[in-house]
Order: structure tokens, then C-alpha cells, then sequence
């Protein structure tokens, strides 16, 4: 076969996907998201929707199902028809929550599709004043000189936050233990009243009361600085061996989503977020834009998470509840 045969088979071959993705959309597309309005995806949503609409040129919906934390949403996108018209707004716990509960009606892998990392939102590890130490460091040398064992709430048990917390036990030795909250305003409130001595929260949320001194920042989630937390240093500088997963936002889709439909939304949001006024607005929230990588870049880093929580849960004995 000549190299211009070739070709023509080749285009003839890619014909069907590419008149797909220029297809796409043919009715509205729906964004779910499995919490109320007014939480931090809910409100990501809403600033992307508008942009995605205009540039799909289909209604594009936000559709809160809350409930179960999470699991009703994504449920209803895992059972939807692959067709790029129902989408997952969710974030890092949707991987999470299998390894803590049991009855979970879907498969957080197989049942989905990753298509868009849009952003992290970095946390911190804060401290009521009364505690004696002012960094990370500090803290695991007070807990081995004192036997001390540390509490520290987070926004809820299988989530990026709470992992983080085991996998800083893990690293230094300390006793850590995890108390739960519904959300991040009330184990503020608690750390704030000194009733609970750590938290592990978003940056947005600790940052504010860091400022004023009525926290301290001791150390950041992530490996690198961010300018949601100017100041304070990667727990990772100080803690060897100090590594957990990145709290992301992205966008899923059910399993069989057409890989053409699936580049186009990938690129789609990722121009969504791409302007400069967008991205100022979605880090005043708290959130650092990370839109720089394709379906594959995305589902490649999931599996590099999940290899890492598996190890994690695997060492803490945890098992499904």
C-alpha cells in the first residue's frame, strides 16, 4: 500500500471520531455534583458553567444531588449514558470513600473515565495557639518527648484531609487521632475555641485566622509552596518520607465515554479556566488552577494517588465500615 493510501485509510478511519467530537453536544450537558449549594465544588461550578455553556454552545447545568457523601451523584453519572452529557464534578475523596465504607453502589475506577484535572486545593496543618510548637517539626518532637496524643479534625473520614493526618502518624511515629466534622466550619469553630488542638483544613479556610494569630500554620499538605499560604513551608521539608495525595476538583465521566467526546470536554474546561479573570477569581476561593494536562495526564495521576492511598490504608489496617 502506498504512503498516500495510507493516509486516505487512515483519515477514513478517524473520520467517525472527529465528526463526533464537532457532534458534541446535542442537548444540555449536566455538571453534578454530589453536595449542596454553596460548598467549594458547587461554587467552582458555577464559575466555569456560564463559560462552558458559551463555549458548547449547549446549556450547560449545575445539578446538586446531595447526600451520602457524595455517592448519590456519583452514582446517577455512573448508571447515565456515556455520552458526555452527564458529567462528574468531583474531587480526590471520590476515590477515597471505597477504602472507608462499605456498600458503596459503584466502582470509583472502573465505573468512570477521568477527563480534567482543574485545580488543587492545597491544605494545611494548623494549630490552636496553646499548643507548643511552631512548626510541623516542633509538633512531632513535642509528641515524642511528651507521649502526648494530638487530635485533629478534618471536614470528614475519607477524605484527602484525614488521609493526610495517617500518613503524617505513619511517617513520625506520633499517636494522631482523627476526629471527624460535617464540614470545615465546625472543626473550625472547635479549633478556634481550643476545644480541639489541630485541624487539617484548606489553606482559604486556615489562613484567615493564621493572619490574625488566632492560629498557627505549621505546615503545607502539598510538596511545594503556594501563594494561597504565602509563608508556610511544605511539611515534606521538614518530615522525610512525607508524601499524600493532592486534594483535586476535576470532571468525570461514566465508563464508555466516547475518548473524542472525552478530549473535547477536556479541552473545552480547561479553556474555562484559562482566562486570566477566571483564574483570579477561582484563587481568591482557594484554589490553584492545574488545567495543563490531558484525559490521559489525569487518569495517570489518579493511579499514581490510589497506588499511594492502597499502601496507606494497607499499613493502617483500615478496613471498609
Amino acid at each position: 500500500m502506498s504512503f498516500c493510501s495510507r493516509l486516505a485509510l487512515l483519515a477514513l478511519i478517524l473520520a467517525p471520531a472527529t465528526a463526533l467530537a464537532q457532534a458534541y453536544p446535542t442537548k444540555p450537558v449536566r455538571l453534578v455534583i454530589g453536595f449542596a449549594a454553596g460548598g467549594a465544588s458547587d461554587v467552582f461550578a458555577r464559575v466555569i458553567a456560564p463559560l462552558l455553556t458559551e463555549q458548547l454552545g449547549q446549556p450547560v447545568i449545575v445539578e446538586n444531588r446531595p447526600g451520602a457523601g457524595g455517592n448519590i451523584a456519583a452514582d446517577h453519572v455512573a448508571k447515565a449514558a456515556p455520552d458526555g452529557h452527564t458529567v462528574l464534578f468531583t474531587s480526590t475523596n471520590h476515590y477515597l470513600t471505597p477504602f472507608f465504607f462499605k456498600g458503596v453502589p459503584y466502582d470509583a475506577q472502573k465505573d468512570f473515565v477521568p477527563i480534567v484535572n482543574l485545580a488543587n486545593v492545597p491544605g494545611i496543618l494548623a494549630a490552636h495557639p496553646s499548643v507548643p510548637a511552631n512548626s510541623v517539626k516542633e509538633l512531632v518532637e513535642h509528641a515524642k518527648r511528651t507521649g502526648t496524643k494530638l487530635f485533629y479534625g478534618s471536614v470528614g473520614t475519607g477524605t484527602t484531609f484525614h488521609l493526610a493526618g495517617i500518613v503524617l502518624a505513619q511517617v513520625t511515629g506520633i499517636d494522631l487521632e482523627h476526629v471527624p466534622y460535617k464540614g470545615g466550619n465546625p472543626a473550625m469553630n472547635d479549633a478556634l475555641a481550643g476545644t480541639l488542638p489541630l485541624v487539617i483544613l484548606s489553606a482559604t479556610t486556615v489562613m484567615p485566622h493564621a493572619r490574625t494569630g488566632k492560629l498557627k500554620a505549621l505546615g503545607l499538605l502539598e510538596p511545594q509552596p503556594t501563594a494561597v499560604a504565602p509563608g508556610v513551608a511544605p511539611i515534606a521539608q521538614s518530615i522525610p518520607g512525607y508524601a499524600t495525595a493532592d486534594a483535586w476538583f476535576g470532571l468525570l465521566g461514566p465508563a464508555g465515554t466516547p475518548a473524542p467526546v472525552v478530549a473535547r470536554i477536556n479541552a473545552e474546561a480547561r479553556k474555562a479556566v484559562a482566562g486570566p479573570e477566571v483564574r483570579a477569581r477561582l484563587e481568591t476561593l482557594g484554589f490553584e488552577v492545574a488545567a495543563d494536562g490531558s484525559s490521559e495526564k489525569f487518569a495517570a495521576k489518579i493511579q499514581q494517588d490510589l497506588d499511594m492511598i492502597r499502601r496507606v490504608i494497607a499499613k493502617a489496617g483500615i478496613k471498609p465500615e
